[in-house]
């Protein structure tokens, strides 16, 4: 009778124990997928910014020609000035 009740208590405390190393697994599982798919929308943020970023050095390198060609034509313009005076 005393063997029984603690043959019992070992299976319920084993059933236990299974049950929580399954719903830790299980929880852990979930995370590493929420994880993973945080990690995977981050990259293509990443990605996206990145391309966001490439774009607008190129177009502030245009503007910066831009700018340089009217300041030498501003210059050629008062040099002429000056010389034909």
């Amino acid at each position: 009778m005393q063997s029984d009740i603690i043959l019992i208590t070992y299976i319920y405390c084993i059933g236990w124990l299974t049950i929580m190393f399954v719903s830790f697994y299980v929880n852990t599982q979930a995370e590493g997928s929420e994880v993973s798919a945080e990690l995977e929308f981050l990259n293509q943020q990443n990605l996206i910014l990145s391309m966001e970023n490439k774009a607008l050095k190129q177009r502030l390198e245009s503007l910066a020609q831009e700018q340089l060609i009217k300041y030498r034509k501003f210059l050629q313009y008062e040099l002429s000035i000056y010389i034909f005076k």
